[in-house]
């Protein structure tokens, strides 16, 4: 599935100063005095053509790398652009959206139980994660994906929907095509949802607290699915119910219909049924059915 572009708020990606102050032959180590160093960026830009100073592939324009040095917390937050400069990985997501968990988590637990920091991250890494999220969807990475979600704390309130608008749109269009999919529709549709058979239930369980209805709606779609096309693709029947199986923080009721469907479909006897296989356990079905129907009168 192809995720349209949404438009995210006027905030600015990460852009080190660190970069530019050392291109600029200004020391890093400390931080400077802020008049002294308008003054020396204001020659540099004032020579640097169309007032803009590249250095490699990042570019730095004047009123940006400004209202930074002029924030009232400048002193502040430079330490935070110096600690961020030592930790290329954190660094790499930030400018870049490229994503190394297993080296970025490291550097985040350097800035661990930090509120002023995840207040100044907070819009820079909801930009990234965004970026990263996106390209992680296309084609879809669950597993990586999930991953990444171990790092929304970082995300603040105020900055959540942003980054969080490719999950959103891509669990809306995994919604239609659920809904769209029958016996006959699904080997056409099945190369959008084969990847939810492996990753899917990691996924669904870091997704954030916002997400929570969406989860359970998620889940009772691909149950229903599975009704569908248990005698075409009972396989994949397995492997789906081998990833619901696993989600948690579900409705109670929701959480029976997984663990009854999987004892099904791998064939564990239920409990209290027949030995026989010539007897069929018709409490069973008939308990299993009011349940469904319980779940989508709630829907």
């Amino acid at each position: 599935m192809t995720l349209k572009e949404p438009a995210l708020a006027n905030n600015l990606p990460y852009l080190s100063p660190i970069r530019l102050l050392q291109h600029c032959d200004i020391e890093i180590d400390t931080i400077p005095n802020v008049s002294r160093l308008k003054k020396q960026l204001n020659a540099e830009f004032d020579l640097a053509n169309g007032g803009v100073i590249e250095i490699d592939k990042y570019a730095y324009n004047k009123s940006d790398v400004l209202t930074e040095i002029e924030h009232p917390d400048f002193a502040t937050r430079y330490t935070y652009h110096q600690r961020i400069w030592e930790r290329k990985f954190l660094l790499t997501f930030l400018e870049d959206n490229l994503l190394n968990m297993s080296e970025l988590e490291p550097d985040l637990r350097h800035f661990a139980n930090d509120d002023y920091f995840e207040h100044f991250i907070s819009s820079y890494f909801g930009i990234a994660f965004y970026q990263v999220s996106r390209a992680l969807l296309n084609p879809p990475s669950l597993n990586e994906l999930a991953d990444l979600l171990r790092c929304e704390d970082f995300i603040k309130a105020e900055d959540r929907s942003d980054a969080f608008k490719a999950i959103r749109i891509y669990l809306d269009d995994t919604m239609r095509i659920l809904k769209n999919s029958n016996a006959q529709s699904y080997r056409s549709n099945r190369p959008q949802l084969v990847l939810w058979m492996y990753g899917g239930g990691n996924f669904l369980n870091n997704l954030p607290v916002e997400f929570y209805e969406d989860k359970a709606d998620v889940v009772l779609n691909f149950i229903n699915l599975t009704v569908r096309i248990q005698k075409t693709d009972r396989n994949d029947c397995k492997e789906i119910s081998n990833q619901l199986i696993i989600v948690d923080d579900l409705p109670d009721d929701l959480r029976t219909l997984i663990k009854n469907n999987h004892q099904v479909f791998h064939n564990i006897p239920q409990p209290g049924a027949s030995s026989s296989s010539g007897n069929v356990n018709w409490g069973w079905i008939i308990w299993l059915i009011l349940i469904l129907a319980r779940i989508l009168v709630r829907c």
